[in-house]
């Protein structure tokens, strides 16, 4: 996932104020829906996360892990108070006001397209973990993502990526990037199975 097709894509969806539903709709996809449009799909499979549209994409199972219960809980039918993309860095940030009978919660979806570390995490006005689809111990990198602690930023680093200009709309970039990851996996079926093959004979 490149840094301007996330700047980009999120320039798109400022024109959505709520978020209607959000849950797991596969172990690494998110599945959002704003109050009109299509639904947005956000696969973070670590080293090749990315964004796309798909009518009929199929809910594997159903999640009701802690961290779907509160992506549940504090993000559907909720106020979008913000939406950004952190500068030199892969970061999509959604901000949001949600109300339960008691008092209003403002609460982030931290989106990491990282390659490596990507991941999805839930953070509460003081940067404190509240949930998060993958947790992380300090032994094995440098920054814990885990319950109860506060998130540490991510250092802007120099992103060397290629210049990148989005075909047509954004719509279309959205529907295409699902077909195109598709047959890149297809053609690599294709390709075990003729060396599969071929070392048989």
């Amino acid at each position: 996932m490149k840094h301007k097709e996330l700047i980009l894509i999120n320039d798109f969806l400022h024109q959505y104020h709520k978020i209607s539903s959000i849950y797991r709709v596969d172990d690494n996809v998110l599945r959002i829906v704003f109050e009109a449009g299509e639904a947005l799909f956000i696969d973070l499979s670590r080293n090749d996360s990315y964004l796309f549209y798909k009518s009929d994409f199929k809910q594997s199972k159903r999640y009701n892990a802690p961290f779907d219960v509160l992506l549940n809980k504090r993000f559907a039918n909720a106020k979008i108070l913000s939406m950004k993309v952190e500068e030199n860095n892969r970061i999509w940030r959604i901000c949001v006001l949600s109300s339960s009978s008691y008092k209003a919660f403002e609460t982030t979806l931290q989106l990491e397209f990282t390659g490596r570390n990507t991941n999805a995490i839930i953070l509460d006005e003081d940067e404190v973990v509240l949930e998060a689809l993958r947790h992380i111990d300090a032994s094995v990198s440098f920054r814990s993502v885990k319950v109860g602690e506060v998130l540490e930023p991510l250092p802007p680093k120099e992103l060397k990526e290629k210049p990148f200009e989005m075909e047509g709309s954004v719509e279309d970039y959205l529907h295409a990037s699902y077909e195109k990851r598709l047959h890149v996996k297809l053609r690599e079926l294709k390709n075990q199975k003729k060396s599969g093959s071929g070392a048989k004979e």
